[in-house]
């Protein structure tokens, strides 16, 4: 899986996580339905600009976007 369809699917758990739809993250972040589809999908790359953009909106930290969830367990 690649960096951006990491994120990707991070961002689109996140925003059902907080019960928005692809309408509503679109006015958050003042981003395009169709970008936020692309990008959620993982096509193409996020701009840095994009990235914060979305995490602003959803209300979390950047580094949950990019790391996924803390609640998910840790292999040891």
């Amino acid at each position: 899986m690649t960096p951006s369809q990491s994120a990707g699917r991070n961002i689109a758990r996140q925003r059902q996580r907080h019960h928005l739809s692809l309408d509503a993250l679109a006015a958050g972040s003042q981003l395009p339905v169709s970008r936020l589809r692309d990008i959620e999908q993982g096509v193409g790359r996020i701009t840095v600009e994009e990235f914060c953009r979305i995490a602003r909106a959803l209300g979390c930290d950047p580094c949950e976007l990019l790391l996924g969830s803390r609640e998910t367990p840790r292999k040891h």
